[in-house]
């Protein structure tokens, strides 16, 4: 028996330093793709979090701070005297094509702290956009989660969006367009990023440089001599907002913060046919008791021709300078309404 267990041993050694020789060469000369920081599109990248899926690289832009979101530096520290807001939402809370210009975010933290100054208040306010283009529901209640709460709000407020209920943030149907990158290597993504729980065994093993190097080149060929269609999404669940709202509930209760939900027309005021998403929104709102509001009658109050709020002619989607700063005022007003902040702070 002794002779076989020194082979077996022996064997077992000589595999073990294979693999780990294999993973050297491997990690020396980045053969293998990079999993961390695959670039999706632009200056976005994919996380480690398949409910996030992509951040935007850390400072990519000068407006972008060191945590990856738009906007000042975060700071945990809090005053007993301060409001904390948290923004959540996508584009157009991050202020998608205004470059130039403040979002909304940064125009009504400067309204309420102009207008607590001239009432001698030692309230102040500050208010973190963790907007990211392209998320949706799921992904704004996992920022929230991972990387919001420990900055301890006082009030959250969803900024809303028709196609938020999509089951994947928009940048990542980008990535599935893109061209410069094989089938192979967006079905490697998808089971990476975005199915753990199907690809858990596997996902232990993508920890090695050397089985995705081997993993890469095996669906190359498979791609290349056989069809190879990318792996299909989970089916669309239509209560995903009623399930979200919810946890966003219990998260307000369980961290002790309010929530307001903001809802985003698009900016056609196409009054005959609105995107059933957003009555639906509205009464799980209302059963959940969280306050939400439509920004619609602020912008027709305001100019009847929708043109004048557009970042650019053919964008329906997205706010210029002037529909921020619509939507900053209009905040202030429904925060007020709800009694989240003192109409005399």
């Amino acid at each position: 028996m002794k002779p076989i267990v020194s082979k077996i041993i022996l064997l077992a050694s000589g595999i073990v330093i294979s693999l780990l020789i294999g993973e050297i060469i491997i990690r020396s000369f980045g053969l293998a793709p990079v999993t961390l920081d695959y670039n999706i599109i632009h200056n976005y990248q994919f996380v480690d979090n398949p409910k996030i899926c992509y951040m935007m690289k850390p400072r990519s832009y000068e407006y972008v701070n060191s945590a990856g979101f738009r906007g000042k530096e975060f700071t945990l520290k809090k005053d007993k005297d301060l409001v904390r807001i948290i923004m959540l939402g996508d584009s157009v809370t991050f202020g998608a094509f205004i470059e130039q210009a403040r979002p909304f975010p940064e125009l009504l933290e400067k309204m309420l702290n102009e207008k607590s100054r001239s009432l001698s208040s030692p309230v102040r306010y500050d208010i973190l956009n963790f907007g990211v283009c392209g998320y949706n529901i799921i992904s704004e209640i996992e920022v929230l989660k991972e990387h919001g709460l420990k900055y301890g709000p006082d009030i959250v407020v969803l900024n809303f969006f028709w196609n938020d209920n999509d089951l994947y943030p928009f940048y990542f149907w980008t990535f599935l367009e893109r061209k410069d990158i094989s089938l192979a290597r967006k079905n490697w993504v998808y089971r990476y990023y975005l199915s753990p729980n199907r690809f858990r065994w596997e996902r232990l093993f993508f920890r090695s440089h050397l089985f995705v190097y081997s993993w890469a080149l095996v669906n190359q060929l498979q791609e290349r001599f056989s069809d190879f269609p990318i792996v299909g999404h989970p089916a669309y669940k239509n209560d995903i907002v009623a399930e979200k709202l919810q946890e966003l509930k219990k998260l307000g209760a369980d961290h002790n913060f309010k929530i307001l939900i903001c809802m985003h027309p698009t900016l056609d005021y196409d009054m005959k046919k609105p995107h059933p998403n957003y009555a639906k929104t509205k009464r799980i709102a209302a059963n959940l008791g969280i306050p939400c509001f439509d920004l619609l009658p602020y912008y027709m109050k305001q100019s009847a021709d929708p043109g004048v709020f557009l970042a650019s002619d053919k964008d329906i989607y997205h706010p210029n300078a002037a529909g921020h700063d619509l939507i900053a005022r209009s905040l202030r007003l429904e925060l007020e309404k709800a009694g989240y902040i003192d109409r005399k702070s």
